[in-house]
């Protein structure tokens, strides 16, 4: 019997990190319990779900209900890394700069799919998927759960990557990244290769209209930079890293990066120009309460309020920051 799968995929126009491969994906990482990742080998089909994990026999009787089977499948999810390769270009066997063609056009880049694969939810038909899918393309509540969903085991993975490469520069990815993303269903041949039955394409996330200076701000910022008349401090770097570790839900961590922030703020603007344009005992308070929910944080992650005040003193801290760099 050919079961069908459900998936969500994301293209990008950029590596993601995690080499091309097939990962085994633990339903415990769902949606917030820490993940288990492996690549599949040998003798292991992901998307059947036999790897040597433990198994949920309430799952697993499911899905042998469901495939005719006797076999136990369906104990994992599935994430998919592939690539589809730009056209090659001339091999080149000396080691050296060469002349450019003029007006050459620009190389052609190749794409980054990767699918994450719901192994652990068999479909017995292709009516069956197709009346799912059908739901899902009414309900923007599912449809932004399988991106949640799959952006989180994505990003989980990339994590696990940057820390074995070790590469710092591996950095998550927002739904705003991808350059398309589907919901679809396919056999286990085709979801394997990224490719599907039927899918559908969701629109891109809404963005509120900037105001004017929103718009500007980011230029003025590169220019003053650039031309010298401004710099970018290293405690600024810590704030807008905290606010990576809030949007992936790492409380820990934005604590202890906005507090690190808070510290070093007073000591890199200490009498460099535009300083006398802000109140640098205004940061003492501030600075206070980061390191109280550091102390917080080593009992467990902070709770949504605290982490509400965690946001609100980064957003503080930007504000006086902008009045530093911007207004003369």
């Amino acid at each position: 019997m050919s079961l069908v799968f459900l998936f969500i995929q994301f293209e990008f126009t950029h590596a993601v990190g995690p080499h091309a491969a097939r990962y085994v994906v633990d339903p415990s990482v769902l949606p917030d319990a820490p993940a288990v990742l492996s690549p599949i080998g040998a003798g292991i089909d992901a998307v059947h779900g036999d790897s040597r994990a433990p198994r949920d026999p309430a799952l697993d009787a499911r899905n042998q209900q469901v495939a005719g089977v006797s076999r136990g499948i369906g104990s994992s999810d599935v994430l998919v890394v592939g690539v589809v390769a730009a056209p090659a270009g001339q091999a080149r066997l000396l080691r050296k700069a060469r002349q450019a063609e003029r007006q050459a056009p620009p190389a052609e880049v190749p794409l980054s799919l990767v699918t994450f694969v719901k192994g652990t939810q068999p479909l017995s038909s292709r009516h069956e998927a197709a009346r799912r899918l059908d739901a899902i393309r009414v309900s923007e509540e599912d449809q932004q759960r399988w991106v949640r969903e799959g952006l989180g085991v994505l990003n989980l993975a990339i994590r696990a990557y940057r820390t074995g490469a070790p590469d710092p520069y591996a950095m998550e990815v927002t739904r705003r990244d991808a350059r398309r993303v589907r919901i679809g269903y396919g056999n286990t041949e085709e979801v394997q290769n990224g490719v599907w039955q039927d899918a559908l394409e969701l629109p891109p996330p809404l963005r509120s209209r900037p105001k004017r200076i929103e718009r500007l701000r980011p230029s003025e910022a590169v220019a003053v930079v650039l031309s010298g008349q401004g710099e970018v401090l290293e405690a600024e770097d810590l704030l807008l890293r905290a606010l990576v570790d809030l949007d992936q839900g790492r409380t820990r961590a934005a604590a202890f990066q906005a507090a690190a922030a808070m510290t070093l703020l007073p000591v890199e603007l200490g009498s460099r120009p535009g300083t006398d344009r802000i109140d640098l005992e205004s940061l003492a308070e501030p600075a206070l309460r980061a390191q109280e929910l550091v102390d917080l944080a080593t009992a467990g992650p902070l709770e949504p309020a605290l982490v509400h005040e965690l946001e609100s003193i980064i957003e503080a801290v930007e504000d006086l920051l902008d009045v530093w760099r911007y207004e003369q």
